[in-house]
């Protein structure tokens, strides 16, 4: 979706420093939620806190 609507490749030299931005940001958000996804929570999961007690 992000690479649908942040094309900065189409756009002239000014707008699409702004646009080069908004695709960064959206692709490492995405990026850190896969990598939470693939590892999982570990030591900060709910039932991790409850096995200690």
């Amino acid at each position: 979706m992000s690479i649908m609507l942040n094309d900065f490749w189409n756009r002239d030299s000014v707008s699409s420093q702004w646009v080069r931005y908004d695709f960064f940001q959206a692709l490492s958000a995405v990026g850190g939620l896969l990598l939470l996804i693939h590892t999982g929570p570990g030591e900060l999961s709910i039932d991790e806190m409850k096995k200690k007690w």
